[in-house]
């Protein structure tokens, strides 16, 4: 018996939009490793006759009223692949040339305007399974989670509409900018406090850094969305990604295991108790972009300008205090600032244009 090789296995994104839903982008802009098994669209509802009384003991009809493709794409944090993700969670996306150069500073928040989300297509290539192509990929999720002495990894939860089309050969595409290297702990920094400003992107001036206490972390970014069938329409895919309720649950939220300091009260605890609001920065800074960009680095900085301390417990860890501590994002509606806004730097031009 032939059995088949797992590896080499490649996964693309394109890095532009889909215009409308679910209408395939032309190719994959660029290859993304990956962790997990290749993609297989699922049954989300199917019809039987088993409720009915049809003069046989035997199920004899098995329909699919909705197919559905849900997976969740877990990679070693790279700056351009965490603007792809954050740009499809998000929706809202600005880029800018930075001195001339090749450095572009993408800054990216939720999409206020919109219901929809936005959309984008995803190519497989495993010798398993084939080559594929995924349409109506969208973002419902982002997880960046770090700790100390590894990689900081990546999660982003993607539903599409359930298509399968053949796919491309992938082998011959590769990242765009083969120079980035994959981010890491000491790569962080996390700060609280200061003041956050927008005059144009978002900045926070006069932070206290503690990352020398922060022994882990996780950011997540969710926007609630799933999919939509329209009535009437001759396939039995979705038509659109729409957003959920968006007071229902925390959207933003960025969870710390710290070390407390030893004075006392620590800033954490007394954040908890006294219910302060807070300007919170988690900014992860990797190496020079090198040649004519050698003064700007490969980055992904997140700024949150209204964090609450929402629940901490007492841990240890042999005989070191711990305080696991997570923090919610509020909307701050005097000056109309983002629930929060990632800028991210790297040699993309732009996302999902």
């Amino acid at each position: 018996m032939a059995r088949k090789y797992y590896e080499p296995a490649y996964r693309g994104f394109a890095i532009t939009a889909e215009s409308p839903y679910g209408t395939a982008e032309a190719a994959a802009t660029r290859t993304i490793p990956y962790i997990g098994n290749a993609t297989l669209p699922s049954k989300l509802a199917i019809d039987t006759d088993a409720g009915e009384k049809t003069g046989n003991k035997y199920r004899t009809t098995h329909n699919v009223l909705r197919w559905a493709l849900d997976l969740v794409h877990e990679q070693r944090l790279i700056a351009a692949d965490a603007g792809l993700f954050l740009a499809l969670v998000g929706g809202s996306v600005t880029s800018a040339a930075q001195g001339g150069t090749a450095a572009y500073l993408h800054a990216i928040e939720i999409d206020d305007a919109v219901t929809d989300l936005v959309s984008t297509t995803m190519w497989e290539d495993t010798p398993s399974y084939g080559q594929k192509e995924f349409t109506g990929i969208c973002c419902t999720q982002v997880e960046i989670e770090w700790e100390r002495g590894e990689f900081i990894i990546m999660r982003a939860t993607l539903i599409g509409d359930g298509a399968e089309a053949s796919g491309d050969d992938l082998s011959g595409i590769g990242v765009i900018d083969t120079a980035e290297v994959y981010l890491k702990y000491n790569d962080v920094d996390v700060l609280m406090g200061g003041t956050y400003t927008e005059p144009d992107n978002g900045s926070i001036a006069a932070g206290t850094s503690i990352k020398d206490q922060v022994r882990s972390g996780k950011i997540t970014i969710k926007n609630a969305g799933d999919r939509v069938w329209h009535l009437g329409e001759g396939d039995i895919y979705s038509s659109a990604v729409v957003k959920g309720d968006l007071k229902a649950e925390d959207q933003v939220m960025v969870e710390l295991d710290i070390e407390p300091a030893s004075a006392a009260p620590s800033l954490e605890l007394d954040l908890l108790l006294a219910q302060t609001l807070q300007v919170m920065e988690i900014k992860i800074v990797g190496a020079s972009m090198g040649g004519a960009e050698a003064a700007y680095d490969y980055t992904v900085d997140f700024m949150f300008p209204n964090m609450l301390s929402e629940e901490a417990t007492l841990d240890h860890d042999n005989n070191v205090q711990t305080t696991p501590q997570k923090f919610m994002a509020l909307k701050e509606t005097a000056n109309g600032w983002p629930l929060y806004q990632a800028q991210v730097m790297n040699k993309d031009v732009a996302y999902l244009g």
